[in-house]
């Protein structure tokens, strides 16, 4: 079977998860055998799926070279409004970037325990955006 790389949503309750893969068919088991198992990485999405078992898989955009992913992947995250009223916590980054993309994991792993202990807290994840300032500035 041919891979498909291509940029990815899935909607669920008229939410947007942005997301993109070189290997689409897998890549969507994999979210959909998470949210049955209750073991989806993304609390708001696994919130929604538990309430409405909704869960609805497209492909936004094939993409033949790989370095554009990225690119492609953000500009739909903006233009399903995926950051705000959606399922993405953050902008897409080029995951080969070595240092910058470990750094990049630890900070979006550190906002997610914080979005989960504030929605713990006082039931919101409203949180809308996360500015990084450089310390070197």
């Amino acid at each position: 079977m041919n891979r498909i790389c291509c940029v990815y949503g899935i909607e669920i309750n008229n939410k947007w998860y942005i997301g993109s893969t070189v290997d689409y068919t897998s890549r969507i088991k994999t979210h959909l055998n998470n949210l049955r198992k209750n073991h989806n990485y993304n609390p708001k999405m696994q919130k929604e799926y538990n309430e409405t078992g909704e869960f609805n898989p497209v492909i936004l955009k094939r993409v033949d070279i790989r370095k554009s992913l990225t690119r492609y992947e953000n500009y739909f995250i903006g233009k399903y409004d995926a950051i705000d009223n959606g399922f993405n916590g953050i902008l897409a980054y080029k995951r080969n970037d070595g240092d910058l993309s470990k750094k990049i994991e630890q900070l979006n792993k550190k906002i997610t325990e914080c979005l989960v202990l504030v929605d713990d807290l006082y039931g919101y994840t409203g949180i809308k955006t996360v500015e990084v300032q450089d310390d070197n500035n």
